[in-house]
């Protein structure tokens, strides 16, 4: 079941991560494993830590050492900013996802379930799809959004046709190349 109407969606705050003198925060605060995160507000993650926000019958929300997430939960939904770093969503079918970068907006099918992660160390928004439909606002090459399972079948599929080719090619009958001129 969702969230019920009218009710503020509500998380919990697990850390991770080697180095416990650096703190993951929330709206600047250290937070440990089991704080609760209460519909909206700021996730902050150090360069040796990383957070996984657990929204219950929303999904969940992982984010990657370094990250900065402003963070959204509504009735039905997750939304937010990445400003930093690098994230992983999971959410339930039923969900609506709008997650805003520097230079993108991300949204999914809200009818299915989605496990993407979306990655903004380089600059630009990267989007990559395990399971679900994403779209870029500003789009992207169609191969970054490919699961991995289709990246595999590229990996046998252009080969094959690359080799299917250059076959053709040597075996075809054109004997132009066997012809010289008289006229030297």
């Amino acid at each position: 079941a969702l969230a019920a109407p009218g009710a503020v969606p509500t998380g919990e705050i697990i850390v991770s991560g080697s180095d416990t003198n650096a703190a993951v925060t929330l709206d600047g605060q250290p937070v440990m494993s089991g704080r609760t995160f209460l519909g909206s507000g700021i996730i902050a993650t150090p360069e040796t830590r990383s957070a996984t926000v657990n929204l219950g019958s929303l999904g969940r929300v992982s984010l990657s050492p370094n990250s900065i997430l402003s963070l959204t939960l509504g009735e039905n939904s997750i939304g937010g900013e990445l400003i930093a770093g690098n994230m992983q969503v999971f959410n339930k079918a039923g969900v609506a996802v709008n997650i805003k970068t520097k230079d993108n907006q991300v949204t999914n099918n809200a009818e299915q379930p989605g496990d993407f992660s979306i990655d903004v160390r380089s600059g630009e928004t990267v989007s990559t799809i395990e399971k679900g439909e994403i779209y870029m606002a500003t789009g992207q090459p169609t191969a970054a959004q490919l699961t991995d399972a289709q990246k595999r079948a590229l990996w046998i599929v252009v080969p094959v046709v690359a080799a299917v080719i250059i076959i053709a090619v040597v075996a075809s009958d054109d004997d132009d190349f066997n012809n010289f001129s008289p006229v030297r």
